[in-house]
């Protein structure tokens, strides 16, 4: 008989031996895993589609009398959530939120008051399943009071910088 197949024959006996195979095919199974897990981020961070970054925010408050409010994110941000409130003691209509990154508004949603609600005021806030490329110009994210205007109102966009580059 071969010295591995008698080497083989005492393993299986002796528990320690069992064990450690256990040991070593865990391990091997392990590594296979993170390799895996290792290999995606790798891929999703050369390809800077990273759903997970440092976030920044910008904010801005509206005057009294206002009907416009805007903020101005750099090149190649993302946006991922976009919040507005808006109060006025005048009733007004609805409020407009654009995203135009200097060419054509990119994103543009409308968000009514309603008209048994007994005062003009109203939030909104939208989490972006996707982050929202600006684009290489930045762009110019605005909140408009539409039939009135503001006593008060704040916009605060949060976003990434550096999300994504010009040739998406």
């Amino acid at each position: 008989m071969s010295k591995c197949r008698e080497h083989r024959r005492d393993c299986i006996d002796d528990k320690k031996c069992i064990i450690s195979n256990a040991i070593n095919g865990l391990q091997k199974t392990l590594n296979s895993c993170c390799c895996c897990v290792i290999r995606k981020l790798e891929e999703l961070i050369n390809e800077q589609r990273s759903a997970f970054c440092i976030a920044n925010s910008v904010c801005e408050a509206a005057e009294e009398g206002d009907a416009e409010i805007a903020v101005i994110l750099p090149a190649n941000s993302c946006i991922t959530e976009i919040f507005v409130s808006g109060r006025s003691a005048d009733d007004f209509d609805s409020i407009l939120i654009t995203v135009n990154n200097g060419t054509e508004n990119i994103f543009c949603q409308r968000f009514y008051v309603a008209e048994d609600a007994g005062v003009a005021g109203v939030n909104f806030e939208t989490a972006l399943t996707r982050p929202l490329c600006v684009g290489a110009g930045g762009a110019t994210v605005t909140a408009t009071i539409e039939g009135g205007t503001a006593d008060e109102g704040l916009l605060t966009v949060v976003y990434c910088e550096s999300c994504c580059s010009a040739e998406e």
